[in-house]
């Protein structure tokens, strides 16, 4: 499964625009391994596909299609390009840069890649709290920006 990088989808100006997630190698592989098993439960007992139509229940078997808006095709050109010539999000100001979704690229379906795509809420950052991490037997306050990756995906393309 090539899923090595994880990208925010951010809005700015208007526009719809990719940052990557810098991420360790241990992070790398963490996430990766949590998007293949939302992958997977995302794609669970689908079996058939169907066209959106404005209805926004699908029955359990189903998983409803659309067509990539054209502001979102950042998110498929994105995972397709050379990773490092995304620019890095802001990681000293993250609740300025308007992420509205993480993503990544999977190609674990055999039919070649898709991205896969988490919504992104501002409950997410964790600075907005006051966070405790806990280093060795005691919790002290999180000062380092830091954000939930989400538990689940909200689409594939």
């Amino acid at each position: 499964m090539d899923m090595s990088n994880l990208f925010a989808a951010c809005r700015q100006n208007g526009q719809i625009i990719a940052k990557r997630v810098p991420l360790d190698r241990n992070a790398q592989k963490e996430v990766r391994s949590m998007f293949a098993r939302q992958e997977a439960q995302f794609r669970e007992d689908v079996t058939d596909e169907v066209q959106f139509d404005g209805g926004w229940k699908a029955d359990d078997n189903e998983v409803l299609t659309l067509e990539v808006p054209s502001d979102a095709a950042v998110l498929v050109e994105t995972v397709e390009t050379n990773a490092l010539s995304i620019p890095i999000i802001d990681t000293g100001n993250i609740e300025r840069e308007g992420i509205g979704g993480l993503f990544t690229k999977s190609d674990s379906n055999g039919e070649g890649s898709v991205v896969l795509v988490q919504l992104f809420t501002a409950a997410q950052v964790l600075s907005r709290r006051y966070p405790l991490i806990m280093r060795g037997n005691t919790f002290e306050k999180l000062v380092d920006a830091a954000f939930a990756v989400g538990s689940k995906l909200e689409c594939i393309n």
